[in-house]
């Protein structure tokens, strides 16, 4: 069996405090995906203030 893992794990972290917020695992640009969600939520909220 050649099983290929394209999986990573991501996090992103506060610049303004340096507070890890957000833990993620994805593949390709799963982790850019969350720079243009426009759900309103704590995550996106704190994305928005850190970018």
């Amino acid at each position: 069996m050649n099983e290929s893992n394209d999986y990573y794990v991501y996090v992103y972290i506060d610049p303004r405090n340096y507070e890890e917020f957000y833990f993620g695992k994805g593949k390709g640009s799963r982790k850019n995906a969350h720079l243009i969600d426009n759900t309103d939520n704590e995550k996106t909220r704190r994305i928005t203030a850190s970018v």
